[in-house]
């Protein structure tokens, strides 16, 4: 009876019962921990409080372990939040156009010493985007793209339609999970449907670290 308590009490707030504090599967399928988790607060440490703490919580590990997170990523909300996607990302972009050769792609990733080319019709809207990976690597069969393949082939064929974007004022610190757990690499920046700018990998760190090293207002002396 109690465990068919438990179990609607459960269903009802939509939380799983019994909480297993399985952690999300790793984007490059390895047994390292999320980038986001490596420097949290870890289930030793919060082993130690509850021992030290002396009585019996009526909160389980899993559950205390989140709610830290959530108070860390709300302290990081407060230092970070002003700074919008438009301040950090870059803005005299290297593009390319479906129709162009996927030579021409290669050639300007090697050029500029860059991973992605956002692809941009002839209107400037965003069309997809095109990676050195789309241009190495053949996805149909798994394997490395053959000598001389991309001779007859254009941007069109290689590029990934489906683009996950970021908006010019969408605030920066939307953008971490994706760019730490979720595993991208650059996104291209929109307003309404024309490509504005390119945020990376590169940038979220520059941006994080500087704002790292930035005083405090609220604990600093003056």
């Amino acid at each position: 009876l109690l465990l068919a308590m438990a179990l609607l009490y459960n269903r009802l707030l939509g939380r799983r019962y019994p909480n297993t504090g399985r952690a999300a599967l790793h984007p490059h399928q390895t047994r390292d921990p999320q980038p986001s988790e490596r420097l949290a607060t870890q289930a030793s440490d919060i082993d130690f409080a509850l021992n030290k703490h002396g009585e019996l919580l009526d909160i389980s590990r899993g559950d205390l372990r989140d709610l830290l997170q959530e108070a860390q990523q709300h302290a990081l909300l407060g230092r970070v939040g002003t700074v919008l996607v438009q301040d950090v990302m870059s803005r005299d972009l290297v593009v390319a156009g479906p129709e162009d050769p996927a030579l021409t792609a290669w050639q300007r990733l090697s050029h500029h010493q860059i991973k992605a080319l956002p692809v941009v019709n002839g209107a400037g809207e965003l069309a997809g985007i095109i990676t050195l990976h789309d241009l190495l690597v053949d996805a149909a069969l798994a394997e490395p793209r053959a000598a001389g393949a991309l001779a007859s082939l254009t941007v069109a064929d290689l590029m990934t339609r489906e683009v996950q974007t970021a908006r010019r004022y969408q605030p920066l610190y939307d953008l971490v999970a994706a760019f730490s757990d979720g595993g991208l690499h650059h996104m291209p920046v929109v307003e309404g449907s024309q490509l504005v700018g390119i945020i990376t990998q590169s940038d979220m760190v520059a941006a994080l670290f500087n704002l790292a090293l930035r005083p405090d207002p609220e604990t600093d002396l003056p």
